[in-house]
């Protein structure tokens, strides 16, 4: 009897051991490539973050001064208290960008790439959060493969890559739709996700469309599983609505209405079925293959896309329809929900007066990423394999491919990014490249000079002088050469053509593009 006690006992421990041994494989298995495309999302989004996208645009010197201000002060360039939302340019920048540039700035300073740094892990944070939402949802497969497909998709990408407040939003909603389906099974949970939803509302304009209508779908669907949960659920709503009340205020006092409406085609004086016939033509762009496959955004902004290049791989396309078409073959709730984000995503880029557009569409990535991944996953599971040693390793066959597919788009997307994308948009429709090499030289040589005149030919032009000098710069000024006095020793920052042939000029430094061209000149005028 001992000895089979004995034998029992080692039976367990062996089985024990087993036991753990696969279960640190399957989590290695799991982790390992979840951590290389976490590796692949940061390192495409964070090279050269300096030099490329090509000089420094207003909105992210505003975002990255106000963000020095509040670290140095607690207050914003304006001398508001921790407010809300930001008076910067009059337009009322979101707060969520602006806060999470602090700690960047507080490590790297005030710098382009303390900003930059910030969008690039909001972005990378973005491809976590999708991993997390699509294994809530369908499964680790699905996530896998929809981290990955977010990771390389190029309009991710480049928003990842520059400091704009836009790709706050596609995160915290996402991380919203993850903590209310992990709260359906853990409802502690479900007020971390009413918070989430709330912040939601402070990240990018675009929010306030998709947002509630996004909660609206959770609602019908979801509504009795929240509810069967009522403590919980009364704790979220509770706390969702506080959160709330700081942007009603907002909104009472006309300042949200008036950035909703700055570039609304509601507001182009057009009669109401030529506002519907512009709404209906600008939501179909956005399905259309110019915009995801041929040509990117309809626009001459080169800020906001790689010209020539759509916003999607081509291979990704049909596995968005793969997937799209098993969502409604299938008809569960997590597939409903996600094609009605198909169809709503659009929705803010379609009342605007310029589509398509991609930065008003910036959830658009996330949805169809996870709507790829999930055809992908189907693709692998549910096509009928005929032979078991494909059944087994089919999962393994699609990522093969997909990383295969994955690796000759970036191939082919990223030499042309980062070669060709700086010389073609570094001027006034793209960056605005040359305030920080204009500012720079002038705080070189302030000393010998009385004035210290930069043209305005950028966006908020004074910007980059709190931004590039928040020490101050007394002799710094923006304007011409109206301004030219001979009794005054003088430095002009212009462009070329704006000098004029009845002065004289000594030219004391170049400023030039990045494909060589002469973008200012900085002279002495006699």
């Amino acid at each position: 009897m001992p000895g089979t006690r004995g034998l029992g006992l080692y039976t367990v421990q062996a089985a024990m051991r087993s036991f753990a041994s696969s279960l640190a494989s399957k989590r290695l298995a799991l982790l390992l490539p979840l951590g290389l495309i976490l590796l692949l999302a940061a390192g495409v989004r964070v090279y050269d973050l300096r030099n490329n996208p090509p000089g420094f645009f207003a909105d992210e010197a505003a975002i990255g001064y106000n963000a020095y201000t509040i670290l140095t002060s607690g207050r914003d360039e304006y001398g508001s208290y921790f407010p809300v939302f930001f008076r910067s340019f009059g337009e009322y920048k979101f707060p969520v960008f602006i806060y999470g540039t602090v700690p960047f700035i507080a490590l790297l300073g005030l710098t382009e790439e303390a900003v930059r740094m910030t969008a690039t892990v909001f972005g990378t944070l973005t491809v976590l959060a999708v991993f997390l939402l699509a294994s809530a949802m369908f499964d680790r497969r699905t996530a896998l493969m929809s981290a990955f497909l977010l990771a390389i998709t190029p309009w991710h990408i480049h928003y990842s890559r520059i400091g704009f407040e836009l790709i706050s939003f596609p995160l915290l909603l996402t991380l919203g739709l993850f903590l209310l389906f992990a709260g359906l099974r853990r409802p502690r949970l479900l007020v971390l996700a009413a918070g989430a939803f709330a912040l939601t509302f402070y990240t990018y304009g675009a929010a306030w469309i998709i947002a509630p209508l996004t909660l609206g779908m959770l609602a019908l669907l979801y509504g009795k599983r929240v509810l069967a949960n009522p403590r919980p659920a009364l704790l979220g709503l509770l706390a969702f609505s506080v959160l709330l009340i700081p942007l009603a205020v907002h909104i009472a006092s006309g300042h949200g209405q008036t950035r909703l409406g700055q570039t609304s085609i509601l507001n182009l004086g057009l009669r109401p079925s030529e506002t519907a016939a512009r709404f209906s033509q600008f939501y179909r762009s956005y399905f259309s293959l110019d915009f995801l496959l041929r040509k990117g955004d309809n626009s001459f902004i080169t800020r906001h896309f790689l010209p020539g290049y759509g916003h999607l791989f081509w291979f990704q396309l049909p596995l968005v329809l793969i997937g799209a078409g098993f969502m409604l073959w299938k008809r569960r709730r997590e597939g409903i929900l996600f094609l009605w984000l198909v169809l709503v995503y659009p929705l803010s880029g379609a009342l605007s007066d310029m589509s398509p557009i991609s930065s008003r569409t910036i959830l658009g990535p996330v949805v169809l990423a996870v709507l790829a991944g999930y055809g992908a996953a189907q693709l692998a599971s549910a096509f009928p394999w005929r032979l078991r040693v494909t059944q087994r390793y089919g999962p393994l066959v699609v990522f093969g491919a997909l990383t295969v597919l994955g690796a000759l788009g970036l191939a082919s997307y990223l030499p042309e990014y980062h070669r060709n994308y700086p010389n073609r948009s570094a001027d006034f429709w793209g960056w605005q490249y040359g305030p920080r090499e204009i500012v720079g030289y002038f705080k070189k040589v302030e000393a010998g000079y009385d004035d210290l005149v930069m043209v305005g030919e950028f966006n908020a032009p004074e910007i980059f002088f709190k931004f590039y000098a928040p020490e101050g710069c007394p002799k710094c000024r923006i304007g011409d050469l109206s301004l030219y006095n001979r009794g005054r020793k003088q430095l002009f920052a212009l462009k070329p053509a704006q000098l004029v042939p009845r002065f004289k000029y000594a030219t004391k430094h170049t400023v030039t593009y990045p494909n060589g061209e002469v973008a200012f000149l900085l002279v002495e005028a006699f």
